[in-house]
């Protein structure tokens, strides 16, 4: 029979349930739930960032009429080409930036901030927007990168795929209500002013 006392000390060796977390960016689960989580997340915050930005600045991207004149081009480019070569990238800087902090989400807060930079030459919406999806695309890249470089790089240009793709539907959205979209989202070629132009409203009277 045990003790008061023997329970007492089993009891407290017993760890108490661990909370479980609402949101995370550690791998867990299945892949494609983990990609499309994190997607959804990217693309939504972005929507918060650029609809009120847009409106602001009221910005028009030069790369509208390359989505425009060449379509499937521009969505191989964005939603296979840019998410492999930016990931890339990704890798290498977070490649050198790790020898100097540790600390993830500023690692993953800087990565964003160079990004935002590095779009700037697009338009000032497209720098704003792409903060928020650069950033859960760094935090992604990071979490996976403790199980193995590929797995991290796959995963990641998964996620941006995803968030181009939805760029994508919801350019088509806007086009067929007759209007264009807010924003542009992620990464080269952008959907800005991707709605179709009423011609009669360019014609001048003689």
């Amino acid at each position: 029979m045990l003790s008061r006392m023997d329970v007492e000390v089993q009891s407290a060796q017993v760890p108490p349930p661990a909370r479980r977390r609402v949101f995370t960016f550690e791998p867990g689960g299945p892949t494609w739930w983990y990609v499309m989580r994190m997607g959804l997340v990217a693309v939504l915050g972005a929507l918060v960032v650029a609809v009120p930005v847009q409106l602001l600045l009221q910005s028009d991207d030069p790369r509208a009429e390359m989505l425009e004149s060449h379509f499937l081009v521009a969505a191989f480019a964005m939603i296979v080409v840019a998410p492999l070569l930016e990931t890339l990238l990704m890798a290498l800087f977070f490649g050198i930036a790790t020898f100097f902090s540790k600390n993830l989400h500023r690692l993953a807060l800087v990565s964003a901030l160079c990004w935002g930079v590095l779009h700037v030459f697009n338009s000032p919406t497209n720098a704003i927007a792409v903060l928020w999806p650069f950033y859960i695309m760094s935090r992604v890249y990071l979490a996976w990168r403790r199980i193995g470089l590929w797995k991290a790089m796959g995963v990641t240009a998964l996620v941006h795929a995803l968030i181009n793709a939805l760029a994508l539907v919801m350019a088509g959205l806007f086009a067929a209500l007759g209007e264009a979209p807010p924003s542009d989202l992620t990464s080269p070629p952008t959907l800005q002013q991707y709605a179709p132009v009423d011609q009669s409203q360019h014609q001048y009277l003689p």
